[in-house]
């Protein structure tokens, strides 16, 4: 009866055993596809602008896409970067894009694009522009009795001048201050609504 009950032990260990095993190689097999991912970025770059094929165009901008997706949920999962957000947007001097001068550049190559407030547009970036973000936003939160929802749109470029062209990262965040709230560093809501990326030919 006990040699019977040891079999048992011995078998649940070993099912178990094979079990975690498979479960590394998924882990493994899935952190690797994304390695090879990051890595042939140049050489996925020169695929975009070779093919003509509006399928093939689309699923290499997906692939690419995924590229900067892996990227941040990486150095969030490293403690980088608190959330999404963060990644696109903190500054060098650990402070936010929205807060700066409008010719700022995040730590990531982000800069902003457009701004909307209640889905007006009130900032568009423009050559040799230099508004304080800080004032103009907190000028429009320190209204009361209104709910303040902004749309920010920033963006980031890769050059590949081979093809006279650029890919374009773009990611859209929504700020949100309820009617009571007139603190511009504390958004009641501040998260990361889409990442686009789409192709310019200059």
């Amino acid at each position: 009866m006990r040699k019977q009950k040891d079999m048992k032990i011995l078998k649940d260990k070993g099912f178990l055993s094979i079990s975690i095993l498979l479960i590394l190689l998924l882990i493994l097999g899935n952190y690797f596809i994304s390695y090879r991912v990051v890595i042939n970025k140049n050489k996925r770059l020169q695929s975009i602008f070779n093919t003509k094929d509006k399928r093939a165009l689309h699923h290499n901008l997906k692939v690419f896409s995924f590229d900067e997706i892996y990227k941040i949920d990486r150095k969030i999962s490293l403690k980088e970067y608190k959330n999404p957000v963060e990644f696109l947007v903190k500054t060098t001097n650990e402070s936010k894009l929205w807060l700066e001068k409008s010719n700022t550049i995040s730590k990531n190559g982000y800069v902003i694009y457009r701004i909307f407030f209640n889905e007006e547009l009130i900032y568009k970036l423009e050559k040799g522009s230099n508004l304080d973000f800080f004032k103009f936003i907190k000028k429009i939160v320190e209204n009361k009795g209104i709910t303040k929802d902004f749309i920010v749109e920033v963006i980031k470029y890769y050059q590949v001048e081979k093809f006279n062209s650029v890919v374009i990262f773009k990611g859209i965040i929504q700020l949100k201050y309820e009617r009571n709230n007139q603190d511009i560093l504390f958004p009641d809501r501040e998260v990361l609504k889409e990442i686009v990326t789409k192709i310019e030919t200059k």
